[in-house]
């Protein structure tokens, strides 16, 4: 069985992806999963959010 705090960070993530993202243009990640472009722009946003473009 997964640790409590692994569990727990499954689980919001899982939050996150149901959930309309600005950065997305207001798209939901799970949305965007089924095409390459989709991938690519789930990629782009968390990069920039990695080197701290977004607050």
């Amino acid at each position: 069985m997964a640790a409590p705090s692994l569990m727990f960070s499954m689980l919001r993530l899982c939050d996150i992806a149901r959930c309309e993202a600005p950065a997305l243009s207001g798209s939901r990640p799970v949305d965007l999963l089924g095409t390459s472009r989709g991938w690519q722009s789930i990629r782009e946003v968390l990069e920039k959010i990695e080197c701290g473009e977004f607050s």
